[in-house]
């Protein structure tokens, strides 16, 4: 679990104009230019269901089914988003 925390850790701070984020409709949609996006159906998020309330992505591609598809989904701590990019969000 640390491990795993540590490396996305790592990838939120390459990545984090790559953030999406859980609406109440149940769907993600960007935190910037808020695009609405489906995690693709090869994604472990997708096969799963094991969100949390942020992902970061790190692709994205014309979905089968219309819209935005990302691909390469990871769970994301909010807290991190402050912490690694505070530039951002001032």
């Amino acid at each position: 679990e640390e491990r795993s925390k540590a490396v996305r850790r790592c990838v939120t701070a390459g990545f984090f104009f790559n953030v999406a984020k859980l609406a109440n409709d149940g769907k993600f949609y960007t935190l910037r230019g808020h695009h609405m996006v489906t995690p693709s159906q090869l994604s472990v998020l997708h096969s799963h269901g094991d969100s949390s309330e942020y992902i970061v992505f790190g692709e994205t591609c014309d979905g089968t089914r219309g819209g935005i598809e990302i691909r390469h989904c990871s769970n994301v701590d909010a807290r991190w988003l402050h912490e690694l990019a505070p530039h951002y969000w001032n």
